[in-house]
Order: structure tokens, then C-alpha cells, then sequence
């Protein structure tokens, strides 16, 4: 059994600080060429016109789920099949203390942004190929399917690990909508960036090959 002291260390290992307001070069000023593309920017400059750009902090692997509670840990089973209420209560319980909670879609798209300028600044991606392989086609990244099956810590892409593993369930940008939520099709290879949206009485539905995504201050 690890000591509390050595379980947060291991936790903060698997974190990563976002400031949106670091993003700057000619990553970003790529011109879309899709709708998912699009969407990626609109939510990102919507927000910073809006004045909703924060730094955040997310997870770089899959949630677990332990007896009910959300757990970070490489090696364990992805947690899937939840409803949207399930993982909107058990991130908000998560870390209270740093204001957890479910990511919304200005943050998400924040996280993708993260990983199109790693593309092109560490892996040396083309401006174009980075955003068509995040937004478009994400088995340019990694085409094993099998690794949806592996557990958690698996399939990395850039310091992200999971990212092909399952879909992901965020939250509305509250300031704009509160109704419904986004399933983002991440798993079926149409990029990470693949959003759909659900309506609000779909939020008590059970939503299998799916997993929350978190946010904290």
C-alpha cells in the first residue's frame, strides 16, 4: 500500500498544467481546411474574446473507476460505462479543494491545441499534417487499434497517454449553453477533435467505450 505522501507524487506526475495564454506562433494561425478544424478555433478564440481562457490543469491518462470514486493510475481498466451525471458528480468529487470538475469545451479544445503545437514544435509535424492528424485522421498518430483494449497508461501521443482508447464525454461551455453535453468521438479514427452533440435528457444514459475528462484549478 503506497503512503499518501508517495500516492500524490505519482498523481502529480500524471498531470498537466495548460495556460492557454502561451499558445502563440504560426501553429496557431493555421487556416482550417475542415469542420473540425474549425470548431477547435472557434471555441478557443470564442472564449478569448469572451474573456473565459483560464490555465487548467487535466490528466494525461484514462480515469478508473474504484468503488464508485475516480482513480489515476496506470495498469488499471479504463472506466467506462457511465452516464454523463455519473462523471459530472464523481470529478466534481475528485479534488474539491482545486475545484475539480468535468472539462468543458473551451478547455478541451485548449488540450488539443496543447497537442498540435508538441506535434509540430518537439515531433517536427508540418503546421498542416499536426492539426489534420489531431482534428481529422488520429490513426496517423497510432493506427494499432488494439490499443483501445490495453489499459491505462497505454497508447502515448505526446504527453498524452489514452488519447484512442475510448470516447470522451465533456461539458457545454456554461456561458453558452447548459443544456446537453459532447461526446467526442475519439475512437473511431476521425481525429480528436470528432465532437457530437447530445441532448440534455441523454445525460442519465448509460454511454459504453466513453470517459470523462477532468479539469482543475
Amino acid at each position: 500500500m503506497k503512503k499518501s505522501s508517495e500516492v500524490k507524487n505519482t498523481i502529480s506526475k500524471l498531470e498537466m498544467r495548460i495556460d492557454p495564454e502561451s499558445f502563440k506562433g504560426k501553429w496557431l494561425d493555421h487556416t482550417p481546411t475542415t469542420i473540425r478544424q474549425e470548431r477547435i478555433l472557434h471555441l478557443f478564440f470564442n472564449a478569448k474574446v469572451d474573456g473565459k481562457l483560464h490555465p487548467f490543469t487535466c490528466m494525461t491518462i484514462a480515469p478508473s473507476i474504484l468503488n464508485n470514486q475516480v482513480v489515476y493510475e496506470r495498469g488499471l481498466q479504463l472506466g467506462n460505462g457511465f452516464s454523463y451525471l455519473f462523471w459530472e458528480n464523481a470529478l466534481k468529487n475528485y479534488d474539491p479543494d482545486r475545484n475539480s470538475r468535468i472539462m468543458i469545451e473551451s478547455e478541451f479544445a485548449c488540450q488539443n491545441l496543447c497537442i498540435i503545437r508538441s506535434l509540430v514544435k518537439d515531433y517536427k509535424y508540418s503546421i498542416d499534417a499536426a492539426w489534420y492528424a489531431v482534428c481529422d485522421n488520429s490513426y496517423i498518430l497510432k493506427s494499432d487499434i488494439s490499443l483501445r483494449k490495453q489499459p491505462s497508461g497505454s497508447n502515448k501521443i505526446c504527453n498524452f497517454y489514452d488519447l484512442l482508447s475510448a470516447d470522451y464525454i465533456i461539458a457545454k461551455n456554461p456561458w453558452q449553453s447548459s443544456d446537453g453535453f459532447v461526446r467526442v468521438k475519439s475512437a473511431s479514427g476521425y481525429g480528436l477533435s470528432d465532437f457530437r452533440d447530445e441532448k440534455e435528457d441523454s445525460k442519465n444514459f448509460i454511454i459504453s467505450g466513453a470517459f470523462g475528462l477532468i479539469s482543475m484549478d
